[in-house]
Order: C-alpha cells, then sequence, then structure tokens
C-alpha cells in the first residue's frame, strides 16, 4: 500500500471514529433532552358529594386551567409540559364548591407523570329570601373577553358569569384579573365592592384595553427573602423565612404582576417544577434557599441564593402542669371540683435549662377536653382567661384536661392529662 492509500485510510478510519463519537454523543444528548420534557398528563374530575361522602359525576361543572375553559365534569389533557398548572373548578347553580377551598388548587406536572384531581361540590342551593343575583362581565370596547373574575378571592369563571349569592351587609369583593395582551381600564385596580340584596340583581362590568407592543410586560419580577442574613450572622432560635415578589412597572410596560414563585431549600437550582411558595418558610437548620418568580406574562428572574446558618443549642423540651384549679382539691390521681361548681384551671409552663445553654423560653401551651369519649379540638391556652371547666359535667361525671407546650427552639413536649371529677351530674360548659 503506498502513502497515499494510507492516508486516506488513516483519514476513513479517523471520519468514521468521529462520526461514531458524534452518534453516541448526540443519541446521549437526545436521551437526556426526551427525558427531562417527556410529556405529562392532567386528569380532572367534578363530582358531586353526599352527606355520607359519596361522590358521583357532576357533568356541568366548568372546569379551568390556567383560567381558561377546558370542559365540563370531566377533562383530560394529555401532552402537557411539566410545571404548575392552577386548576379552577368553577361557579354551577345550585352547587358550591368545598374541596379544594375556594374552588383553585395549583398542580406540580413533573415530566413523564400522570396526575388527577377531585373538584367536590356541595347541594348548595339558597331560597329566594336568602339570595341575590351578581352579573358580571369583562369587555374590551363593545367586544366581550375572557378575563377572569373571582368573588372574594375565588374564581368564579371568564368573560361572563352570573352567579347566586347569599344577600348580607356586608359588600362582596369582585375582582378582574389579568389577561395576555391587555390592561384593565375600569374598575380602578380591577377590584369593586358589590353589596347583594334579597330577590335583586346587581351588574358589575369591567372594561379592558389592547395594549401596543411597547406596552407589554417584558420584565421580569424580582423577589426578596425577608430576613436576609447579614455576613457571618448566626441564628439560635428558628427563622421564619419570607419570600416577597414584586413586578414593577417599567416606563409604559404594563405589570402583569406575579403568578408564582418557585423555590429550593436542598441548594439545588429551581425550576418550574419546584415546590411552590405559599407561606412563610420555618428553618430549623442551616439551609440554602434558591427561589425565583414568574410574572403572568411568562417573565422569569433569575435565581436568587441565600444562605442561612441556624444553630440550635436549646435541644430540651419544655415542661407544663397545672398550677391553679379553683373549688378543686388534688387527690391522688384527680381534682374533685365542689358540688354544682365552676373550676378555673391555670396552666404554667417552665423551660428547663440544660448544660452549657439558657433556656430559650415557652412559647405557646395546646389544650384539649375529653368528656364521655368526645375530644375537642386542639386550642391555644390564652394566660389570661384560663381554662373554665363546669359547673357540672354530663353523667360520665368527669373531664380529662391534655395539655403540651412548646418552646421557641420548638421543641415539644410529650402530652400529659388531668382528670376533673365532678361529685354532680348535669350539663357541662366550656
Amino acid at each position: 500500500m503506498g502513502f497515499k492509500e494510507m492516508r486516506k485510510t488513516v483519514l476513513l478510519v479517523v471520519v468514521l471514529a468521529a462520526f461514531f463519537t458524534f452518534m453516541v454523543l448526540d443519541e446521549r444528548t437526545f436521551a437526556a433532552v426526551t427525558k427531562k420534557t417527556r410529556p405529562a398528563k392532567l386528569v380532572i374530575y367534578a363530582k358531586l358529594e353526599d352527606s355520607n361522602g359519596r361522590l358521583t359525576a357532576l357533568k356541568a361543572a366548568p372546569i379551568y386551567v390556567n383560567e381558561e375553559l377546558k370542559g365540563k365534569g370531566s377533562v383530560t389533557l394529555p401532552g402537557l409540559d411539566a410545571g404548575n398548572y392552577r386548576v379552577n373548578f368553577g361557579y354551577l347553580k345550585g352547587y358550591e364548591v368545598h374541596d379544594p377551598e375556594g374552588g383553585e388548587t395549583v398542580v406540580n406536572l413533573q415530566p413523564g407523570k400522570s396526575k388527577s384531581v377531585i373538584g367536590k361540590y356541595k347541594a348548595g342551593a339558597l331560597t329566594a329570601a336568602q339570595k341575590g343575583t351578581l352579573n358580571a362581565q369583562t369587555v374590551a370596547g363593545k367586544d366581550q373577553v375572557k378575563a377572569p373574575i373571582s368573588i372574594d378571592g375565588a374564581f368564579i369563571g371568564t368573560g361572563k358569569v352570573s352567579i347566586d349569592l347569599e344577600a348580607r351587609k356586608q359588600k362582596y369583593v369582585v375582582s378582574f384579573g389579568y389577561l395576555d395582551g391587555y390592561t384593565i381600564i375600569s374598575p380602578p385596580k380591577g377590584v369593586r365592592e358589590i353589596p347583594i340584596l334579597a330577590k335583586k340583581t346587581a351588574n358589575v362590568k369591567a372594561q379592558y384595553r389592547k395594549l401596543n407592543a411597547n406596552e407589554i410586560d417584558a420584565t421580569a419580577p424580582t423577589t426578596k427573602a425577608d430576613p436576609t442574613p447579614k455576613k457571618g450572622e448566626v441564628y439560635n432560635l428558628p427563622v421564619d423565612v419570607g419570600l416577597t415578589c414584586a413586578d414593577p412597572r417599567v416606563g409604559k410596560r404594563v405589570t402583569s404582576g406575579c403568578e408564582f414563585t418557585y423555590y429550593t431549600d436542598n441548594g439545588k437550582e429551581p425550576t418550574n417544577t419546584s415546590t411552590v411558595y405559599t407561606d412563610k418558610l420555618t428553618l430549623t437548620t442551616s439551609k440554602t434557599l434558591k427561589f425565583f418568580s414568574v410574572d403572568y406574562a411568562g417573565n422569569a428572574e433569575k435565581a436568587n441564593t441565600v444562605d442561612y446558618t441556624v444553630k440550635i443549642v436549646d435541644k430540651i423540651a419544655p415542661i407544663t402542669a397545672v398550677s391553679k384549679a379553683t373549688n378543686a382539691t388534688w387527690g391522688t390521681t384527680k381534682y374533685t371540683v365542689a358540688s354544682g361548681a365552676t373550676t378555673l384551671i391555670t396552666l404554667g409552663c417552665t423551660d428547663t435549662a440544660g448544660t452549657g445553654f439558657t433556656p430559650v423560653g415557652c412559647k405557646a401551651t395546646y389544650y384539649q377536653t375529653t368528656e364521655k369519649g368526645v375530644t375537642s379540638a386542639e386550642q391555644t391556652y390564652d394566660s389570661t382567661k384560663g381554662i373554665t371547666l363546669g359547673p357540672k359535667p354530663k353523667s360520665s361525671g368527669t373531664v380529662t384536661l391534655t395539655y403540651y407546650s412548646i418552646d421557641k427552639a420548638l421543641n415539644k413536649e410529650v402530652s400529659k392529662s388531668t382528670t376533673f371529677y365532678f361529685a354532680s351530674s348535669g350539663t357541662f360548659t366550656m
């Protein structure tokens, strides 16, 4: 084989090697992208719940996704991008949504996964003497536009709605939301308070205007953490962190408003499939928070990073005891309350010291009562009022008081109980 032939052979080998390397890399890259962008599926049902908790299909109930009507009764949406979707169960005359609260929930879809959501309605028709009617619509000039309409913070529908409401002295707050490509002219800030009177109809209209290209929101929102630690700052108690989003107006461009704030607390970069921020985050250990927000126009800011150093020394739970019970005498196992009397109970909380630290102090005390097998809802103890039992219990003769405390480091005490015996029978009040 001559020199030229050898050079051609070597060149061919190099080209083939490069080609196969590219194919392998391309296949891996394609696989990674495919895995990351696999479509997700969302299935939504509207159900009627009866007094026994049984669910049946409610075929007429409107279902909205990201404030767009998708169908009635049940909706299946395949091929969705991963991310968060706002699901609303709309108004249906003669019924009311009780789950989810306010008829709205945010669903997080992961790549290639499927999720199901159920909205539960209950029959809730008002009588003519109890109700009035509210008609609300959104228009741009003379044309109707499908902008979102909410009443007292609960999404009702888009474009035009007619809803029966309970007549009341307090006015209803009607809100008109963001509509892509438009700005609201009236009412001011998109909010109107409307009185609803029995057997009467109230009408409200929101006027929108189509935006010019140079008015459309093109600026990302900004998000701040509060508190933001100073360099080297160490928190010796749990710290409650709030994330606040602002979507400022820039020049002639109209702000669309903040829609979602996403965050992680494990140091990973947040994405639109990360947890949505809804309330303050309580940090009991050192964490790295990363977060960003998006507005209704789809503008997203770059992720922010804040490091929190939390070192809690107090690891000992507080101790709670009955410090006083009026008209009652302590025996070996219980208090006995004088015949026909009430007892005013005082609970005392002590946060005990440990080796090498000063106790942080009690934060709150909680209690429940149990009588004849029925336990009350947990309540927060108010030291200015105490706990009143009596004057007489039901036929059981005893009331059990269960209580515990937590300290400012969130150390929780194991619940303990004290029994109060009433010598007389009769009725029991709290």
